[in-house]
C-alpha cells in the first residue's frame, strides 16, 4: 500500500552543521516541487526552537509590512469603497427581481476561467494552494460551496494572481482583504511581493502566529 504521509528531519543541520537558513529553503523548495505532482502529507522535522526561528531572518518584512499598514478603520473603508463600486457597475435595478437577476460569473465559473486563461491543470492549482484533490473537487462540483477567506487567498497564490486580481476572486466569494486583520495583511503582502511558494508562505505566516494557508477543512 502506498504511503500517504512521510515525516523527515532538516536534514544534516544538526550535528553536521549545514547551514539551517540554506536547509530550510532547500528543503521546502523540494517539498513543493514533489507535492505539485504526487499526493501525500509532507511534514519537515526540526530540532530546536531556533529552527522555528529561522523565517524570522527569511522573511523579515512581513512582520513590518503588517505592523504598518494595521488600521482598523481602513476595512470599514474598504468595505464601503468595494460596495460604491459594485453598485456603481451594476446600477439600480428597478425591481427587486430585476435586482435578483443581475447576477455575473458564479465563484466556481470564474475560477475554472482563470484556470483555463493561465493554460493550467487542475493539479497544479490545488497542489500549489496546498489543497487535497476532494477538497478541490467538491469546491467545484458543490453548486452551494461556500469557500473559507483562507482558502481562497491560498488559489489566489496558486494562480499567481495580483492584489487586484485576489479581490476580484475575494469578491467572487462575497469576501475581502481587511486592512485590520493580520492574517489579511499577509496574504497582501506575499501577493504584492509576488511570493506564491504557499510552503515559504506558511513558515512566514507560522512564524507571525497566524493561520496556515490551504487548511483542509
Amino acid at each position: 500500500m502506498a504511503a500517504k504521509s512521510v515525516a523527515f528531519s532538516l536534514i544534516s543541520t544538526g550535528v553536521y552543521n549545514f547551514p539551517r537558513d540554506k536547509a530550510m529553503r532547500i528543503s521546502t523548495a523540494a517539498i513543493y516541487e514533489f507535492l505539485m505532482e504526487q499526493e501525500m502529507l509532507v511534514e519537515l522535522v526540526v530540532f530546536d526552537r531556533s529552527a522555528y526561528e529561522l523565517s524570522g531572518r527569511l522573511f523579515p518584512n512581513v512582520q513590518s509590512y503588517i505592523d504598518e499598514q494595521y488600521a482598523a478603520d481602513q476595512a470599514v473603508q474598504e468595505y464601503c469603497r468595494m460596495r460604491e463600486e459594485r453598485f456603481s457597475r451594476v446600477g439600480a435595478a428597478p425591481t427587486l427581481s430585476g435586482a435578483l437577476h443581475c447576477t455575473q460569473s458564479t465563484f466556481q465559473e470564474y475560477l475554472l476561467e482563470l484556470i483555463r486563461q493561465r493554460n493550467l491543470k487542475n493539479s497544479d492549482v490545488y497542489h500549489g494552494a496546498n489543497l487535497s484533490k476532494q477538497h478541490f473537487s467538491k469546491m467545484l462540483s458543490s453548486k452551494n460551496y461556500k469557500p473559507t477567506k483562507n482558502t481562497v487567498c491560498a488559489l489566489a497564490l496558486a494562480l499567481h494572481l495580483d492584489h487586484a486580481g485576489a479581490d476580484v476572486l475575494l469578491a467572487k466569494a462575497g469576501l475581502l482583504l481587511a486592512d485590520n486583520i493580520r492574517f489579511d495583511l499577509a496574504v497582501r503582502y506575499f501577493l504584492d511581493n509576488q511570493m506564491y511558494n504557499i510552503v515559504e508562505d506558511n513558515i512566514a505566516l507560522y512564524e507571525n502566529g497566524l493561520e496556515l494557508l490551504g487548511t483542509q477543512n
